[in-house]
């Protein structure tokens, strides 16, 4: 039980990073884009973030596929080191929904574990 609470811990982590920069790109974006009243400082805002705007807005969404492969990664390593199956519909899942691919593991590695106790 202690193995797969630090393998969870792992992936909790995992998940939370890229959803607390998410958090803290939008407070940032905020503040940026917030409620400027002087006209100059307007104008200015648009012209610096003018080009820069397009790829500011989808960095978190780039974090995010990063991340996502990062866990597929791991979830590769802990599925050949415990030697489950099923591996191509976990990585699959984790693509698109990380905690999915998460949680198949977890149900995966449980029935391990119960079938070498019995």
């Amino acid at each position: 039980m202690k193995e797969f609470t630090k393998i969870i811990n792992k992936y909790a982590i995992l998940l939370l990073i890229p959803e607390l920069f998410n958090l803290a790109w939008n407070i940032l974006i905020t503040q940026i884009y917030g409620n400027i009243d002087n006209k100059f400082l307007i104008n200015f805002r648009e012209n610096i973030f003018l080009d820069f705007n397009q790829y500011m807005f989808s960095i978190p969404s780039y974090l995010s596929i990063i991340f996502n492969l990062i866990i597929i990664g791991y979830l590769i390593y802990d599925f050949r080191k415990h030697e489950l199956k099923n591996l191509i519909i976990t990585l699959i899942a984790t693509y698109f929904f990380p905690i999915l691919g998460i949680l198949s593991f977890s149900i995966l590695y449980f029935f391990k574990q119960i079938e070498q106790k019995n």
